[in-house]
Order: C-alpha cells, then sequence, then structure tokens
C-alpha cells in the first residue's frame, strides 16, 4: 500500500494505491484531481523542494517515498465561474465598441463647434449625432442589465 498525504491550502487530503506497489505521477495527479477538482493542467506537485513532473515516472524515482508530503498547488475551475467571466469578456468587448463610438461623436461635435461643416447642415448633423447619442445610452443602459444579472 502507497499512501501520501497531500497539502493544498490548509486542507490535508490523504491518497492511498491500495493495489498498485509504485504509482506514477500521472496516477497521483489523476488521484488529486477526483478528490479536489483541480485538473491536471492546473496542478502543480511539489515534494521534498522540487516539481514533481507529472508523467510516467514512478514516485520512487521521484524522490516520493510512501508517507511523503506533497504540496499542491492550483485552483479549482469551477463551470459557474467560467461562465461569468466570459460572460464580462463579452460585456468588456461590448463596452469597448461602445466607448469607440462615443469617441468618434465626440470628434464629429468637435469638428462641428470648430467650424468645419457649413451652418446650414448643422441641423441635420446634429440630429443625426443626437440619435447615436440615444442608441449609445440604450446600448449602456443593456449592458447595466447585463451587469446586474
Amino acid at each position: 500500500m502507497y499512501t501520501v498525504t497531500v497539502i493544498h491550502g490548509t486542507r490535508k487530503h490523504l491518497i492511498t494505491f491500495a493495489e498498485c506497489p509504485s504509482p506514477t505521477s500521472i496516477e497521483l495527479a489523476t488521484e488529486i484531481e477526483k478528490v479536489t477538482h483541480i485538473p491536471l493542467s492546473q496542478q502543480k506537485l511539489i515534494c521534498k523542494g522540487r516539481q514533481i513532473e507529472i508523467g510516467n515516472l514512478g514516485l520512487k524515482e521521484l524522490k516520493a517515498v510512501p508517507g511523503s508530503k506533497v504540496m499542491l498547488l492550483g485552483r479549482q475551475i469551477i463551470p459557474e465561474v467560467v461562465a461569468v467571466k466570459t460572460e464580462m469578456m463579452k460585456i468588456k468587448g461590448e463596452e469597448e465598441k461602445l466607448s469607440t463610438k462615443i469617441l468618434e461623436l465626440e470628434e464629429q461635435l468637435t469638428g462641428i463647434l470648430n467650424g468645419h461643416l457649413p451652418c446650414e447642415l448643422h441641423g441635420e448633423a446634429l440630429g443625426r449625432i443626437h440619435k447615436l447619442c440615444i442608441g449609445s445610452v440604450e446600448q449602456i443602459m443593456r449592458l447595466f442589465e447585463q451587469l446586474d444579472s
């Protein structure tokens, strides 16, 4: 029987290999994933000050003898958190597009104020800018509603 204590933060997990007299580091990492829900790609294992390479090498070859303590570094990937982060990144992209649109409207207004447009076209241009501003405000409100939900 091969037993290793895995320490992750303040929690300790006892990993036991009953049928396997010399488990590999990949077998250890797979068992750790079952217990802690930290995927293999997110795990970093340290034993006696050395990082354990996850692969086909036996734990004894990596100096992790039975009874050893192995420190686990890594974070759980919670699907709900991933979904929220993805949604927030999408909202951030929309906010950046909206910010660019508002800067373009500001440039148009500055151009009108600086006299780059004949006076007879001011009314039409300002009406168009007004509609775009209202649309931008509505988009901002939708983004706030998405963030709120």
